[in-house]
């Protein structure tokens, strides 16, 4: 989003299980949603990191414990997206659009941020896609003053990650049949190492 600062640089290496601090924020710079999980690893869509089943993410005044097992993509794009294999109710892909995410070490610890920017790209395993608060993105963009070019931007990317999505894109794939171990998908391998590092 070349409204936001510099995105600064891409992941770095970090050795598979360490903890992540996954921090998404206003515009403004203030705290949204917060969740912490496992490096997973890096693949040419990006970077992954996975959230257990019990994994609460968190922000002021509401929390969400997750039934079942997710890992999130970290493109170097104004993006993120959380992928399930047996969501409860159903989901298979959440694209939140957002400022690119930037990596830093903090206390010694790895944590990705990055700016929620509203708009929400959601596909059901039956096939059902749609692009949700777009009344959030109306509203914030008075309270925040996004910039108009910003708007276009976010505007433009989340049609096109619909289009992708609805097509099956990589690494959109796959998220309208059930999670096969014989025929995996771009998230289902991510989703198997989850399961495996979450083991040891």
């Amino acid at each position: 989003m070349t409204a936001l600062p510099d995105p600064g640089p891409t992941a770095p290496r970090i050795r598979a299980g360490e903890l992540v601090q996954v921090r998404y924020t206003r515009y403004d710079g203030s705290p949204h949603w917060a969740v912490d999980g496992p490096f997973l690893g890096t693949d040419a869509f990006g970077t992954w990191v996975g959230a257990p089943a019990g994994t609460t993410w968190s922000r002021a005044g509401r929390s969400l414990t997750a039934e079942v097992a997710q890992v999130v993509l970290f493109p170097d794009a104004g993006w993120t997206a959380t992928f399930s294999a047996t969501h409860p109710a159903g989901r298979r892909l959440y694209v939140g659009l957002t400022s690119h995410p930037t990596w830093e070490r903090v206390d010694g610890v790895w944590r990705v941020t990055m700016a929620d920017l509203d708009l929400d790209v959601i596909t059901q395993a039956d096939g059902t896609i749609w692009l949700d608060d777009e009344d959030e993105l109306a509203a914030h963009q008075v309270r925040y003053g996004y910039p108009p070019d910003l708007v276009a931007t976010v505007e433009a990317d989340a049609v096109d990650i619909l289009a992708r999505a609805g097509a099956g894109e990589r690494p959109f794939d796959g998220m309208r049949r059930p999670y096969s171990p014989t025929s995996p998908t771009t998230a289902d391998r991510w989703l198997d190492l989850l399961a495996r590092v979450t083991a040891r």
